[in-house]
């Protein structure tokens, strides 16, 4: 007599090891930066596009870029935490020095 007609797995188990979903944009991914921070960063003065096109942060001595290819528009910031557009700008920014 069959007992039943399964495969034998578990139901909603998976042998495969699933890769975490990266966010589609970096620059956008907030996850795990708090409340605080983000008051920081708004405090701060921080846009996502520069006024000034000869004060980015890509051209700020506290900003630092993500080394990731997919990443290579946004970084972080000494100042606060969280992804920063390279063409951003904020209140405290810093020329860079050679």
């Amino acid at each position: 007599m069959l007992v039943g007609c399964g495969t034998g797995e578990q139901k909603g188990k998976t042998d495969k090891k699933e890769k975490p979903v990266a966010p589609a944009d970096p620059c956008n991914n907030f996850e795990g930066v708090s409340a605080d921070e983000l008051e920081k960063r708004r405090k701060l003065g921080y846009a996502d596009q520069s006024q000034v096109p000869e004060a980015s942060c890509s051209n700020c001595g506290l900003y630092i870029p993500f080394t990731d290819v997919d990443a290579a528009q946004c970084g972080k910031c000494l100042l606060f935490k969280g992804p920063v557009r390279a063409e951003g700008h904020c209140l405290q920014y810093v020329p860079k020095t050679s």
